[in-house]
């Protein structure tokens, strides 16, 4: 598009009004037209909007523009259909966004069919003032929707003054820095991170009001999730979805005597089926997007075609399970939990059987798990059980999602660094499960495995899993300087200064 003042009319006009619109001191000439449609591209979740960029794919073109600094940073020929990932992005383009897509795919957020017309202006004088492009614009595929009109004019050096007296004779409009920028806004683009939740509670705030936003916020995460996850997109719809499920179950697990016990039950058992139909899906995901990771794992001079098989075996488990789990989103099972949500929404007054002040019962809990942590950690050394590692880290779940939950009641600087310091330990305790995991199921497939037939697969699975094994002692002795500083008199203070007294 041309440089210069974006103007975006207020009313939709003609481009005749716009001429007549100019007084007897100017006057346009038009030049070529052109047609195009525009792809606006970018995650689910509007990562890359929230980053800065805004991404658009034609037919002729893609472009990668900043609406922070307006600055349209690249644009390169392009005549393939609009790239679905990341990896299949030019290297120019990659190398900008590919940080912030991580494993999101590439969505059209937004498609506007576009007419255009290059217009120069002149004075009295017959003088070229300024440089110009019409452009009408309609979303794709709505005949019959309402048209946008849009203005780019640009003023030759000397002239700008001439400009804005031809501007002000013209009708109601608003100024953009960034036309694309300007057609998101117009067309209500929803960019919206429908992966987090965002709680705003006060001191005016029951604990039963909590709950239901609580509730209600990630109930309304995961069924937006839906569709990803049976289009198969990409791997983080489940991921959020299942996000969602877990932070739902934990409400009913941490706030407990609110609610009523036999709803809570069912809307429980609800959970819990979710999470069985879901959780193989998830398992299988997490392990083919670690297979270029176990590949790098193995001596430079093997073979990685072997190993490669694996997966191969663990893609056609993963086709499996996301047909069952299909199957289940689309049963009637799964209508009527999500019918009996969507009553028990809306008539959760009458589920409600106790209602403690809010900040008060907040931060007895969480001071309560805070506790917890500092005393089943001081118990770990680093030839501790497995499961007690994984007992700790479920703990510091509990601790971290109601900070989270909670966290608006409090400062907030205060409370991020609390989270900042909980996530250190969090992270060294979820890589040493997540190592045992893959660990205890590598185990299993080599077992299954016969000797004489896969010598050279066995090999490099056994010596995947020294490799694994002898990361998680690393992380076991990395654990003891994480938990010192997690107990430090600084951390402590800052969490009874927070939640209580000592």
């Amino acid at each position: 598009m041309t440089h210069g003042k974006v103007i975006v009319f207020n009313e939709n006009i003609s481009d005749d009004l716009f001429i007549t619109s100019a007084s007897d001191n100017f006057s346009i000439d038009w030049q070529g037209e052109k047609s195009e449609n525009l792809f606006f591209l970018d995650s689910f979740d509007g990562r890359l909007f929230r980053a800065g960029y805004i991404f658009v794919h034609s037919n002729l073109h893609l472009k990668l523009v900043s609406y922070l600094n307006t600055i349209e940073m690249i644009q390169i020929s392009w005549r393939k259909k609009a790239p679905a990932a990341a990896d299949q992005l030019p290297s120019e383009i990659r190398e900008n966004i590919s940080g912030f897509l991580g494993v999101r795919a590439l969505m059209i957020k937004l498609s506007v069919d576009l007419s255009s017309k290059d217009f120069t202006v002149f004075n009295a004088d017959q003088k070229i003032i300024a440089h110009g492009r019409w452009v009408e614009s309609r979303e794709s595929g709505k005949r019959n929707g309402p048209v946008k009109t849009f203005c780019f004019i640009d003023p030759l050096r000397g002239y700008s003054a001439e400009v804005d007296k031809l501007t002000a004779g013209w009708p109601g409009f608003e100024t953009y820095p960034v036309f694309e920028n300007a057609l998101l806004k117009l067309y209500n683009t929803d960019l919206t991170d429908y992966s987090k939740p965002d709680f705003k509670f006060t001191e005016d705030h029951g604990m039963a009001a909590a709950i239901k936003e609580i509730l209600q916020q990630s109930f309304d995460i995961m069924r937006k999730n839906e569709q990803g996850i049976i289009s198969d997109i990409d791997t983080e719809f489940l991921h959020d979805f299942r996000v969602s499920g877990r932070r739902m179950r934990s409400v009913f697990s941490l706030l407990k005597g609110v609610l009523d016990p036999e709803m809570t039950a069912k809307l429980v058992n609800d959970l819990k089926t979710i999470g069985k139909f879901s959780g193989p899906l998830r398992d299988l995901d997490v392990y083919l997007l670690r297979e270029n990771e176990y590949k790098n794992l193995l001596p430079a001079d093997w073979d990685t075609d072997t190993i490669h098989t694996l997966f191969v075996t663990l893609k056609k488990r993963r086709n499996l399970a996301l047909r069952n789990m299909r199957a289940f989103l689309q049963s009637g099972e799964y209508s009527d939990m999500t019918a009996r949500w969507e009553v028990f929404f809306e008539n959760y007054e009458n589920f409600v059987v106790n209602d403690p002040p809010l900040t008060e019962t907040a931060s007895a809990l969480i001071l309560g798990h805070y506790k917890k942590v500092v005393k089943r950690g001081k118990k770990l050394t680093v030839t501790s059980p497995d499961e007690k590692f994984h007992n700790l880290r479920i703990v510091c779940k509990k601790l971290r999602y109601l900070i989270e939950f909670f966290s608006s009641l409090y400062p907030q600087e205060a409370v991020n660094d609390a989270i900042k310091q909980l996530k250190a330990l969090q992270d060294n305790l979820g890589d040493f499960n997540d190592l045992s995991v893959q660990i205890d199921q590598l185990y299993a497939y080599l077992n299954n495995l016969k000797s004489s037939d896969n010598s050279l697969l066995i090999r490099e699975i056994s010596a995947l899993i020294a490799v694994l094994n002898y990361k998680k002692i690393l992380l076991r002795q990395a654990f003891k300087g994480l938990f010192k500083k997690f107990i430090s008199e600084k951390n402590e203070n800052l969490f009874y200064t927070l939640f209580g007294q000592k």
